[in-house]
């Protein structure tokens, strides 16, 4: 899985010798050899000395492929080309060493070949092979403890006598083993012993490699702290797979259990769900038809869609998917390449902590001295996984659940059955920045002479139609007051409600502004109030979002970042605080969605983390006093597209959008559950991300499908 065109540095430093460093530097060895030889062959080996190649005849006899030169080319140019092209997957070196390992074993057998081994039985040379392996790992110790993060001659503690003692002992064998070998060397040859210290030290280098191929082929082949594989199944698809069969066979005596999927975790599990006969794939768009399963699995992105969908009727179970390795080699702004690794390379501490991902992948001091945490249950670079289970299944295998209880699953999601399909009468809308095109359509609201207004959020603007969708004119650009390009009126920062007053007034909040602001019905700028502040001043917002107007034209504004309700007159004059931050009667957590009678004596909130409509009544002296509310067994996700918006009919009826659960649904004043409809999809009966929420003077619902990009008109609710 490609990770942009960074060139891995410290990839490189960890990984020494088994995958990059001594590859590229054979690569180069074996090409410059390879040259050398070859243009030494140009001439031939009877040409005197003093007379040029080019001047000598060449030789009719047919040469010899030049293999050196076909080989250092063939590694430069792989290693270049995945340079190039940003690639450094780890198997990517084996177009790399496949040829060094044909030159290696040609150089090894010159070795061997080059050595006098008569010479060395005659001279009883058995004490040099003997002292060369002893002398290069006492060496490599002396050098070790030096590099340490705990060198030699640094204190008293026990800690520090015993790297002491440690460095005096290597150095003791050292120098003896060189001592002896100088000695012992002039009766066999210098030639012949550096001959046989290379081959003992590609013998240490072949153990070393070997060690590394065994640790990554038998114990951290599942792991992330393995850098031999760049992004892979974790465990946790092994544990999943092997619950699933287990819950299958006990259930269906067989792989039959339906299983639903999504396009989240079909890499892999497609594969390992090859057996199952009845598998369901549901790729980003979850349904309840689809998710009516015994077990599903989907990835991170779809968790609140499914879970919106799948109630408190499910177990759940969370696992690593796919993790990729750490990535720390990735160059930063910050900080330059060469300081980055000279600065490691030179702090003992730091140096001692990429010694220990190279021999053992402990991450420990490495992680200690970053900040950050490498343990594997927690792997920073991860993909996860959900497997949910049915409670009945799960009371059916206890094992699985909480005990063989008897479990009550519902159909459906809790308390509403499911809704039915209603097809709108007038769609309209598509993805764009053009006229009639949306980019994340939010609130909508009816004019007095049925036009349609719809605030298009991440397009900074307003939209209005006419009652049949006909785009008529749309005002607004992107402006930030922290920056100073949106201080006057009609700029915009992600408007998302909007409301029109009696007198054709319009209102919007301007979300990230944190300001509301009046326009005319033809989008001429009137006035604007609001500041971002939490001081609780009647002006100070954070984040309005859903507003609503009264049929004495009082402006109601969802604060949802300070938990409450604002109003104001016409002029943007405080009258109300509605709610505080809380869970008691009256009490609000991320307020949105607002619906107000026309003579404005009661007014209902989306209280979307408490997971309620809550309704205020207005007394005789204008304060509001909460007067009731009922659950909705919805909203279940706090993400951002999660909510919720409000509408009252003519009837008295309640309008709510379950924005991931793709429904309009229906209640009385008091929260009796009457009707809903929806489902998800993209049809003209379906939805995705539900927003704006609006009915018309024929008592039409006005839907906005923010998801789809479009505003929907459904036919008026049945008396």
């Amino acid at each position: 899985m490609r990770r942009g065109s960074q060139p891995p540095y410290y990839y490189v430093l960890i990984n020494l010798p088994v995958y990059e460093f001594l590859p590229a530097l054979g690569a180069v060895f074996a090409a410059g050899l390879g040259l050398s030889r070859w243009w030494r062959g140009r001439a031939p080996a009877d040409a005197p000395a003093d007379v040029p190649a080019d001047e000598t005849a060449v030789s009719d006899a047919p040469r010899p492929f030049p293999a050196l030169l076909f080989m250092g080319y063939w590694s430069v140019m792989a290693l270049g080309a995945f340079s190039v092209a940003g690639e450094k997957m780890p198997w990517l070196t084996t177009h790399i060493s496949l040829p060094l390992i044909l030159v290696a074993g040609w150089a090894i057998g010159q070795l061997i070949d080059g050595t006098d081994w008569a010479h060395f039985r005659q001279r009883r040379a058995w004490l040099v092979a003997v002292l060369l392996p002893v002398t290069l790992l006492a060496l490599v110790a002396v050098f070790g403890a030096l590099l340490g993060n705990n060198p030699p001659f640094r204190g008293s503690e026990l800690s520090q006598l015993q790297a002491t003692s440690a460095f005096i002992s290597a150095l003791v064998v050292a120098g003896i083993g060189l001592v002896s070998l100088y000695r012992l060397v002039e009766p066999l040859g210098w030639g012949n012993v550096i001959r046989l210290a290379g081959l003992w030290a590609v013998a240490l280098l072949a153990l070393f490699t070997a060690r590394a191929a065994f640790i990554a082929t038998f114990i951290n082949y599942d792991l992330a702290n393995e850098f031999l594989v760049y992004a892979h199944g974790a465990r946790g698809v092994k544990t999943v797979l092997a619950q699933i069969e287990d819950i299958s066979v006990r259930v269906e005596d067989g792989l039959g259990l339906k299983v639903a999927y999504d396009d989240e975790i079909a890499w892999p599990m497609t594969w390992y769900f090859r057996n199952f006969t009845n598998q369901a794939y549901f790729g980003s768009q979850p349904t309840r038809d689809a998710l009516d399963a015994p077990v599903v699995v989907a990835g991170a992105k779809n968790w609140t869609r499914v879970e919106t969908l799948l109630g408190d009727r499910y177990y759940q179970f969370e696992y690593i998917r796919m993790v990729w390795p750490m990535q720390d080699y990735f160059p930063r702004t910050d900080e330059p390449i060469l300081g980055r690794v000279v600065g490691a390379l030179s702090d003992p501490q730091m140096r001692q902590a990429l010694i220990n991902i190279w021999w053992n992948r402990d991450y420990t001091l490495y992680g200690q001295l970053t900040n950050q945490n490498f343990d594997l249950a927690q792997w920073p670079l991860a993909d996860r996984m959900r497997l949910y289970v049915r409670k009945d299944v799960a009371a059916q295998i206890w094992s699985y659940g909480v005990g063989p209880a008897e479990v009550s699953v519902q159909p459906e999601l809790p308390a509403y059955p499911a809704p039915r399909l209603a097809a709108a009468d007038l769609v309209f809308g598509q993805p764009g920045a053009g006229e009639g095109q949306f980019d994340a359509p939010r609130g909508v609201a009816v004019g007095p002479d049925g036009s349609l207004y719809v605030a298009d959020s991440r397009n900074n603007r307003i939209q209005k139609f006419t009652a049949d969708g006909v785009f008529v004119r749309a005002w607004g650009q992107l402006g930030l007051v922290d920056d100073g390009t949106g201080t006057q009126g009609g700029f915009f920062n992600e408007p998302w409600g909007v409301a029109v007053g009696p007198d054709g007034s319009v209102y919007v909040a301007d979300l990230w502004n944190h300001r509301i602001q009046k326009f005319t019905a033809d989008g001429q700028f009137i006035r604007m109030w609001g500041r971002f502040a939490q001081d609780g001043a009647y002006d100070s917002f954070y984040g309005p979002r859903a507003i609503a107007v009264d049929g004495e034209g009082r402006l109601y504004v969802a604060d949802t970042g300070n938990d409450r309700v604002v109003v104001f007159d016409s002029d943007g004059n405080g009258l109300a605080v509605i709610g505080a931050s809380g869970f008691e009667a009256g009490y609000l957590d991320e307020p949105v969605g607002l619906a107000v009678s026309a003579d404005g004596s009661e007014l209902y909130v989306a209280d979307t983390w408490n997971q309620r409509v809550q309704r205020y009544r207005r007394d005789q002296i204008g304060e509001y006093v909460a007067d009731g509310a009922w659950t909705i067994s919805a909203w279940y996700g706090q993400s951002l597209e999660n909510k919720p918006y409000l509408a009252l009919d003519e009837a008295g009826r309640v309008l709510v959008t379950d924005p991931e659960g793709y429904r309009v649904l229906v209640f009385d004043r008091d929260g009796q559950y009457l009707d809903g409809w929806g489902d998800a999809g993209s049809d003209n009966s379906t939805f995705a991300i539900l927003s704006g929420l609006a009915v018309d003077a024929a008592g039409r619902p006005i839907v906005v499908d923010s998801g789809n990009f479009r505003v929907m008109r459904f036919p008026a609710l049945e008396p």
